[in-house]
């Protein structure tokens, strides 16, 4: 008499879809998050982001009055035919962020630098009129 277990039956699903997402993962770049901190001012919105082991070169940023990216990949270094790698840690593939931000900004003002691992980027706050009291005629 076959009797029908839910529990076997979630078993073998999970088993499948670590299989499937470890055979996605081989076929993908690898992507996380990257940590932030959004600051404001009385003037600007500065988000500091941290991105440790990049290069300017290897990192981009788009910024819209509401949004802003940040994109950066490790491209894998090629080892030469004399090396031997004994042992390598190192994490190549991108990582990537997009943040809504909390006030609209000119992305015209923005300025962007990057300094010990950490990418800043400041843009002025958009001006926003508070408003205007009418005389009713």
């Amino acid at each position: 008499m076959f009797i029908y277990d839910p529990w076997e039956e979630f078993e073998r699903f999970r088993k499948f879809m670590k299989r499937f997402m470890k055979e996605l993962e081989s076929e993908f770049p690898h992507y996380s998050s990257i940590p932030v901190e959004i600051k404001e001012t009385d003037e600007d919105i500065i988000v500091r982001a941290e991105l440790p082991g990049f290069s300017k070169d290897e990192i981009s940023v788009y910024l819209t009055e509401h949004t802003l990216e940040i994109w950066a990949e490790h491209k894998e270094k090629k080892v030469e035919k004399e090396e031997r790698m004994i042992r390598s840690e190192r994490r190549y593939g991108a990582v990537k962020r997009v943040i809504t931000l909390p006030i609209e900004v000119d992305p015209e003002t923005a300025e962007a630098k990057l300094e010990n691992g950490i990418l800043e980027i400041k843009a002025k706050k958009k001006k926003v009129s508070k408003g205007k009291k009418l005389d009713i005629s």
